[in-house]
């Protein structure tokens, strides 16, 4: 059970980074245009 958790809040981080990066990306790729 402690596995599950530990997992299900590794993917709930990486989830976190990618959407935080494709954001801040998407604000970069429009201020230059």
């Amino acid at each position: 059970m402690d596995l599950i958790k530990r997992i299900l809040q590794f993917f709930v981080i990486l989830v976190a980074i990618i959407v935080i990066a494709l954001i801040i990306g998407f604000f970069v790729y429009g201020g230059t245009r």
